[in-house]
């Protein structure tokens, strides 16, 4: 028994000096093949963080850093980073090698990272996130860095689906992707934002406008107004009116400043004195 132990370590040991090196961050962790610190670069987008990887085996090891990996600040008042972008790293035997990894802040009620702050490796995010950060993985050259903040923010701190730019195809695809996870219907419209980050690196988000197209149908010539209406009916903005032209479908290009709405379920209205044109419910 003792030779068939010694000579089945033996053939282990061959097979791994002798094996495809390439392996995931993950499997190197869980293996013990290397150790891996990680600083703050001082941002919360993009090539946000420094991963030093150390090879602690006799082979050079092709390290995949997949998608999905949380990295968890060594201070819980600072964010917690999603990596969203595969990145293979190559480590030479018994040495160590640094790469910059993109990440963005999955945490947004907290602080930006300082400079040099330390994260946790720890292990993948829930599932939803890691189904998330595989699509912008995919298409990361053809999302806008606010995009994939929007969508990351939707999924993981509940923020509205609405937010998420669709300048592009791959821009709508990745909206209906977390509409999906989140379960919730597709905004027809698009709520542009501002975003803030105060000296103490905490995160403001201002809605500044709405914009979509409605339906309608009238038969004449008319002057209209485009209301909002909370949900008690009573009206929190009037938009300045115009002419509005005759059409069955027809389609209104809405354009409306939301600023000073705060949070909550609203109704816009295309209407006169007269009728109401169309109406649609929007969520701030």
């Amino acid at each position: 028994m003792r030779i068939i132990a010694i000579l089945s370590l033996a053939i282990v040991l061959f097979a791994f000096s002798n094996m495809n090196t390439n392996i995931s961050l993950q499997q190197a962790l869980t293996n013990g093949y290397v150790k891996v610190k990680i600083k703050s670069l001082g941002h919360y987008q993009g090539e946000s963080t420094v991963m030093e990887i150390q090879n602690l085996t006799k082979n050079d090891l092709n390290i995949t850093v997949e998608p999905g990996r949380k990295l968890i600040a060594d201070k819980e008042e600072f964010q917690n980073l999603l990596v969203v972008k595969q990145q293979e790293i190559i480590v030479k035997a018994n040495s160590k090698t640094s790469k910059n990894i993109v990440g963005f802040c999955c945490e947004s009620d907290d602080a930006g990272p300082n400079k040099d702050l330390g994260y946790k490796v720890n292990t993948m995010a829930d599932s939803n996130l890691v189904k998330l950060a595989k699509y912008i993985n995919t298409n990361y050259a053809q999302l806008s860095t606010t995009s994939v903040q929007q969508a990351i923010w939707a999924v993981s701190n509940n923020h509205g689906s609405a937010a998420i730019s669709t300048l592009s195809e791959k821009e709508m695809s990745l909206k209906n992707l977390v509409c999906t996870i989140k379960n919730e219907p597709i905004p027809w419209y698009i709520i542009k934002q501002q975003i803030f980050q105060t000296p103490n690196g905490m995160i403001h988000l201002v809605n500044d406008s709405l914009y979509g197209k409605m339906a309608y149908t009238n038969s004449d010539w008319c002057y209209s107004k485009l209301n909002i209406y909370d949900t008690k009916d009573n009206a929190v903005l009037i938009s300045i009116g115009n002419w509005l032209q005759p059409g069955s479908n027809a389609i209104y290009n809405v354009a409306i400043p939301i600023k000073n709405l705060g949070k909550g379920k609203y109704k816009l209205t295309l209407e006169n004195d007269k009728q109401v044109f169309t109406q649609k419910e929007i969520m701030i």
